[in-house]
């Protein structure tokens, strides 16, 4: 079951393996306004380790642009901002619902492509960035794993991530001007 935050979280939005979803309204993403999700963040820690890998995060108010979020200019900025702001995050974040973090995390001011491979849109990336990026996501899931005494949540958190990663990303370095 997936629970839509309305501005206090409890852990029996989190029984029966239930989900909590979190809407970025189109005025906090264009303003980098955090205020609401941080109250969030703060209510998710206090709960320790029962919401692992159980938030989805969304971006609300685009589906007047045609564009995927990833060519949005603010929603890269305010995911870039969020992952350095708050790099505990993707303890609690569900990977295979939460795409826009990492695909966001690896656009840089280089050309990049995006790809057709069977029907399915990816990035191409540079392995090394993609590598430095995973490198960052695995300590920073540790940590806080290490601070809630949750081993088990922890391994979880990552070979779940290290799964969506593999599965979502060539590893192909990025090759400018391909389409």
């Amino acid at each position: 079951m997936i629970t839509k935050y309305q501005g206090k979280l409890d852990a029996s939005m989190f029984s029966n393996s239930g989900l909590v979803h979190f809407e970025i309204a189109r005025d906090e993403c264009e303003s980098l306004d955090f205020t609401r999700l941080e109250e969030f963040l703060d209510q998710l820690v206090k709960l320790k380790k029962l919401p692992c890998q159980r938030v989805i995060l969304t971006f609300n108010g685009y589906s007047d642009d045609k564009r995927e979020l990833l060519y949005i200019p603010s929603v890269v900025k305010y995911a870039k901002h969020l992952c350095d702001e708050y790099p505990f995050i993707f303890y609690y974040l569900k990977p295979y619902e939460n795409l826009i973090f990492i695909s966001c995390n690896l656009v840089t001011s280089a050309p990049y492509a995006v790809f057709k491979a069977g029907g399915s849109h990816g990035i191409v990336v540079d392995p090394k960035q993609l590598g430095n990026l995973w490198e960052k996501m695995k300590r920073d899931i540790a940590t806080i794993a290490g601070h809630f005494k949750d081993k088990d949540g922890g391994r979880s958190a990552i070979l779940a991530w290290d799964g969506f990663i593999m599965s979502k990303y060539s590893l192909t370095p990025n090759m400018p001007g391909k389409e």
